[in-house]
């Protein structure tokens, strides 16, 4: 049985997410097409940290088997706050990396199943993702649709899952997509009293909006520009 390699922090030290725990996966857990990799503005190459533990996940250097970071996430009391995908997404299928393995998918969905977490993924929206998203949705894992930008999260919103949107640096804090949804920024983002463990709205699959999280960072001109060009 396919075991990749993942990371279980109990308590992170990252200011944004707060004291709670989080997961974390190598980067061959990423669709290829999505635009941020390859030195698009990822924040999870951004950072000088963040980058340095991926590296070192990737190397094999830290982490553990899937199932063992599973378990410990399984651990945890019930209705822990667990920050999923710090960096990383849901593994693709190795004969055909553009669905998510549904295994590893479902494993993850018992291990959750008492917990609350934020999730997000970039994969593609194809028949076989989308059964395993609403999967998930239906026993209450909210995992949001990544989008590049508003068009996109317009589109995605379609799906009827929640979904979180890239957004120009000076983006304010309450704006509308082209079709008139509503688009909060991470509250993060404009507080630096809020952190995940304190808001934890991505994890909330009944809102009736989108979260907005600015450019920012080492790739945020890299992330404007994109932005400016798709919106043209």
């Amino acid at each position: 049985m396919r075991n990749p390699i993942a990371q279980f922090v109990f308590r992170s030290g990252n200011m944004k997410t707060g004291p709670i725990s989080t997961l974390s996966y190598p980067r061959e857990s990423c669709p290829t097409d999505c635009p941020l990799i390859n030195g698009g503005g990822c924040y999870g190459d951004s950072g000088f940290h963040t980058r340095l533990n991926w590296n070192y996940l990737d190397a094999g250097q830290r982490g553990a088997p899937f199932s063992e970071a599973l378990q410990a996430a399984k651990r945890l009391p019930a209705g822990s706050l667990v920050r999923d995908k710090v960096v990383g997404d849901e593994f693709g299928e190795l004969d055909n990396p553009d669905n998510i393995d549904a295994d590893l998918f479902r494993q993850k969905l018992r291990a959750f199943k008492k917990l609350r977490v934020i999730s997000y993924t970039h994969r593609k929206l194809n028949r076989h993702n989308l059964a395993l998203l609403r999967e998930a949705k239906a026993q209450g894992l909210n995992i949001n649709l990544s989008a590049d930008d508003l068009k996109a999260a317009d589109k995605k919103a379609r799906h009827k899952l929640p979904v979180v949107v890239v957004v120009p640096s000076d983006t304010p804090k309450v704006s509308k997509t082209p079709e008139g949804r509503k688009v909060v920024i991470c509250p993060a983002q404009t507080s630096d009293r809020v952190t995940c463990a304190t808001c934890a709205l991505c994890a909330d699959g009944s809102r009736d909006f989108l979260i907005g999280f600015r450019a920012h960072g080492s790739g945020r001109k890299k992330i404007d520009a994109r932005i400016s060009g798709a919106a043209s």
